[in-house]
């Protein structure tokens, strides 16, 4: 906690703000949506986990990596370079290593693991329950687009491919390659 209140110290709080909002307000409005479906007694189509260890987690890690490079080619392409987010460079190297522990740990794990559940989990299945899955898919990938609409298009690539796995291999496969996806864009902006 000591080394955490230590990495945060200092970063404008006011910029901390402006950064989350977005993102607070889209995922606010995705989860009453949820709530107020599971309140309409909707049904919805549910993912089951299929194949082995290997089709689970080491292949769509794999993908997850995979995908980092092609949304680096997709952000090359859209805006005719690779733009870094790193706050790392600004910052002193006595904070440098637990900034980028905290990073790994909610960035790299916690996050990709709420959001499979929010998006591929919950409403994916809701949206394929009341749309075929094609459009179930580029609807919930609209939404997780804007939610990191800083990367918009890559990011809807990135949950189209999230939705194909939900629906092929479950959701334990999502989760496997969206780590691997954040913790290679973590490397990369690290270092």
């Amino acid at each position: 906690m000591i080394a955490a209140s230590e990495a945060v110290r200092g970063v404008e709080i006011f910029w901390l703000i402006k950064q989350s909002m977005p993102p607070a307000i889209i995922a606010s409005f995705l989860a009453l949506g949820t709530v107020i479906f599971d309140k309409l007694d909707t049904p919805y189509l549910r993912l089951v986990e299929r194949g082995g260890p290997s089709e689970r987690v080491f292949m769509p890690a794999l993908t997850g990596a995979a995908l980092f490079a092609v949304t680096v080619l997709v952000e090359i392409a859209a805006e005719g370079g690779f733009s870094s987010n790193s706050a790392y460079e600004t910052l002193p190297l006595s904070r440098f290593l637990p900034y980028f522990m905290l990073t790994i740990l909610f960035t790299g794990f916690v996050q990709p693991v709420i959001e499979e559940h929010i998006f591929r989990a919950r409403i994916l299945p809701i949206a394929a329950g009341v749309m075929p899955a094609p459009a179930a898919a580029v609807t919930v990938s609209f939404f997780f687009a804007l939610l990191h609409y800083a990367n918009f298009a890559s990011s809807f690539i990135f949950s189209l491919v999230m939705c194909r796995f939900a629906f092929r291999f479950g959701l334990r496969a999502c989760i496997s390659a969206h780590i691997a996806y954040n913790l290679i864009a973590i490397l990369v902006d690290a270092f």
